[in-house]
C-alpha cells in the first residue's frame, strides 16, 4: 500500500486511507494550517490596498499516477482601472480693461525760461505760490529781443507769496525764473 505524500507543515498521518473506505482510527486533528494564516494576511493586505487576490493551485501527478504535493500560488493584481474624471473646460478668462486714466489735471509750467505763446505757454490765467527759500521774477513779453521795450508787464515775489498772471493771446512770450515754482492754469 502506498503512503500519501507528506506536505511540509501538515500533521503526521494518523490513519491509512484506501479508495472509498476509511479505516477505523482516531479522527483527524482540526488545527489551523500555517498556510491558511499566510493567505488570510496576504488577502487582507490586498483588499486594503484595493487589489484583487486570486489563489491558484497547481497539482501534478507523481510516480504511479498518485497526486504529488500541491503548490499554491498567490497572485496580487492592481486595482481595476478607474475611468478618468470628466472635466469641463474652465470658462475663458474675462479680460477686463484697466480703468481709464484719470482726466489730466490742469496744465502746468515749471523750470523757468522764456516760453512762446501759444505753443509753449497757453493764453489764460496762471497761479503759483513761491516755494520756501526762493524768489520769483516773471514777465509778459511782446517780443523776445531782451530789451525793456519787450516787457508788457512784470513782477517779483518772495517765498510763500501767491502770484496770479493772465497771459493774453496777443502776448509773444512769458518769462519766469526757476524760483517761481510750478505755475498752474486756473482759467
Amino acid at each position: 500500500m502506498h503512503q500519501p505524500p507528506i506536505i511540509p507543515g501538515s500533521p503526521p498521518a494518523q490513519q491509512a486511507y484506501t479508495l472509498g473506505a476509511v479505516m477505523p482510527g482516531p479522527p483527524p486533528k482540526r488545527g489551523v494550517h500555517p498556510l491558511s494564516i499566510v493567505l488570510a494576511v496576504v488577502g487582507g493586505v490586498a483588499l486594503l490596498c484595493g487589489g484583487v487576490l486570486s489563489i491558484g493551485s497547481l497539482a501534478s501527478t507523481g510516480a504511479a499516477g498518485k497526486p504529488s504535493p500541491s503548490a499554491v500560488y498567490v497572485y496580487l493584481s492592481a486595482p481595476p482601472a478607474v475611468a478618468p474624471a470628466v472635466t469641463t473646460p474652465a470658462p475663458a478668462p474675462t479680460t477686463t480693461k484697466p480703468p481709464p486714466p484719470p482726466p489730466p489735471g490742469p496744465p502746468t509750467m515749471s523750470g523757468g525760461g522764456i516760453l512762446l505763446v501759444p505753443s509753449e505757454a497757453q493764453p489764460g490765467t496762471w497761479r503759483t505760490t513761491v516755494p520756501e527759500g526762493e524768489s520769483c521774477y516773471w514777465a509778459r513779453l511782446k517780443g523776445t529781443g531782451g530789451t525793456f521795450d519787450d516787457i508788457i508787464t512784470n513782477g517779483n515775489a518772495n517765498a510763500g507769496e501767491r502770484v496770479t498772471v493772465t497771459i493774453k493771446s496777443a502776448d509773444k512770450a512769458f518769462e519766469f525764473t526757476p524760483g517761481c515754482g510750478t505755475w498752474t492754469k486756473i482759467g
